[in-house]
């Protein structure tokens, strides 16, 4: 008996060591799956933010009060831009991007007499809105044959107009050059907000 009793123990604890290394090798197992999974997850929303979404820093306060030199938006690439929309476009000859307000959408009306020009705002309905512009000599001697904002094409302008750098000196932008709209100010954080 005695002897038996070694092989017992022996045995016992051959089997309590190989069902420890196989909880052991089962928990590591769930962990990769786990960790793999989590990392998956990740990646494939870095993916969609990627092709989805980017994030702007803002130059100067040429958008302020609404966004100020330094504030970082969230710009959404495959926005619907509307008039009004704020967007993000690459601006070619300053080789950077901008954020302005789109004021004229394509189908507007528009009439370029010396430096001014009248916007009709059309809103689908009788009562369009008339804005009228003061544009550089430049872009009004551009704009002087164009009696409607082309298809592919928007009029942008600043909300602090006194310093803003946007179509009235520069011209109409074409939509390939719009990275998408910025819909939310990001930073500062004490500062985070819906853009409207």
């Amino acid at each position: 008996m005695i002897g038996g009793s070694r092989i017992n123990k022996k045995e016992y604890y051959a089997k309590k060591k190989r069902r420890y290394l196989e909880k052991k090798k089962r928990q590591r197992k769930q962990k990769i799956i786990f960790y793999g999974t989590v990392i998956g997850v990740l990646f494939a929303v870095l993916i969609v933010f990627y092709f989805q979404f980017s994030i702007c820093t803002i130059n100067g306060n040429s958008m302020a009060p609404l966004l100020n030199d330094g504030d970082r938006a969230l710009v959404k690439k495959t926005a619907n831009i509307q008039r009004f929309s704020v967007v993000d476009f690459y601006h070619k000859e300053a080789k950077e991007n901008y954020v302005k307000r789109v004021i004229g959408v394509p189908g507007d009306e528009m009439v370029v007499v010396g430096k001014k020009m009248v916007l009709k705002l059309n809103e689908n309905d009788e009562s369009a809105n008339l804005l009228t512009i003061e544009l550089d000599t430049e872009v009004a001697q551009k704009l002087q044959e164009v009696s409607r904002i082309p298809n592919d094409s928007y009029f942008v302008l600043g909300e602090n107009a006194k310093i803003s750098n946007d179509s009235r000196h520069f011209g109409l932008i074409k939509a390939k050059d719009v990275v998408g709209q910025a819909f939310m100010k990001i930073a500062p954080i004490n500062k985070m907000a819906i853009i409207q």
